[in-house]
């Protein structure tokens, strides 16, 4: 089975998000870097820009690891794994979180309602309201359920530090932009410095230019046009959240991503890399 997947492998690239690093899944965390490592071809985030932006086809077993948000566990289970297997990565930060202005919206309804399938359908349905309105809601909800998620949040909460993203950045991991609160573009009237903030804070930061953004949720309904158009204008490459494949027409500042999990078992990993998982789009779905 395993060579039938490794078969599959044609042109073009894939590249992975991740969320979080359960210290508990560290085992099956390695076996997939140690997958990626020994039948594929990990490249940075860079590298596959480069090639998009030169019009050349991503090599066969083209796979790049990204991260969304900025959670301290990548630091601690992922960055750590990463180095071991040689595997160049991009974290993407919201920088709000990571100044420890806000928490990540999120995190309030798992704080009030658990990680089960209410705490789930909320977070959906609060995807779908502006952010003045999602507010409103996540108050009304710490008000019924009499719990508010503490200042400074909890361990399982937190943030990477700034001095951890240096560390890593020297080390030559990519730190890329996620917004500076982490709300959904599509959603605002004017979502530019939203964007553009959250590039700048981390440039200060880490004394060094920042290429890649994440669009937050990262859905086709999750950013239009003008968002694009931003991130075509200050960034080399920006991702989506819609799984598939990147190949050399593929615009890179939509790029396609695959969800991936430690919570994943290694032949559910292996089948998603190889197409066999969800579905796999290729092409360019939104026009800018």
């Amino acid at each position: 089975m395993l060579q039938y997947l490794l078969n599959l492998r044609g042109a073009g690239a894939r590249v992975l998000i991740y969320h979080r690093f359960d210290p508990a899944r560290r085992d099956a965390l390695e076996r997939q870097f140690a997958h990626l490592r020994r039948y594929y071809r990990p490249t940075s985030l860079a590298e596959l820009g480069g090639m998009l932006a030169n019009g050349v086809e991503p090599p066969r077993g083209t796979v790049v690891v990204t991260a969304d948000d900025g959670y301290r566990d990548f630091y601690r289970v992922a960055y750590p794994l990463l180095r071991k297997y040689r595997i160049p990565a991009t974290l993407f930060v919201s920088t709000g979180f990571v100044d420890g202005l806000c928490p990540l919206w999120v995190d309030r309804v798992t704080w009030c309602l658990g990680r089960g399938s209410a705490g789930r359908g909320l977070k959906e349905n609060l995807k779908l309201l502006d952010p003045q309105a999602r507010n409103a809601e996540l108050a009304a909800l710490e008000e019924a359920t009499g719990r508010r998620l503490p200042h400074p949040v909890p361990p399982e909460f937190e943030a990477c530090t700034w001095d951890e993203l240096r560390e890593m950045a020297a080390d030559g991991m990519e730190i890329g932009a996620h917004t500076v609160t982490h709300p959904i573009l599509s959603r605002m009237e004017d979502s530019t410095d939203e964007i553009l903030e959250s590039k700048k804070r981390i440039q200060e930061e880490l004394q060094q230019a920042v290429l890649h953004f994440a669009y937050p949720n990262g859905l086709w309904r999750d950013f239009g046009v003008k968002e694009v158009r931003v991130a075509r204008a200050h960034f080399a490459t920006a991702v989506s959240a819609e799984p598939g494949w990147n190949h050399a027409r593929t615009d890179r500042h939509q790029l396609y991503r695959t969800p991936a999990s430690p919570e994943d078992a290694l032949s559910v990993f292996a089948r998603r890399l190889a197409g066999l998982g969800r579905a796999v789009r290729i092409g360019q779905l939104r026009p800018a």
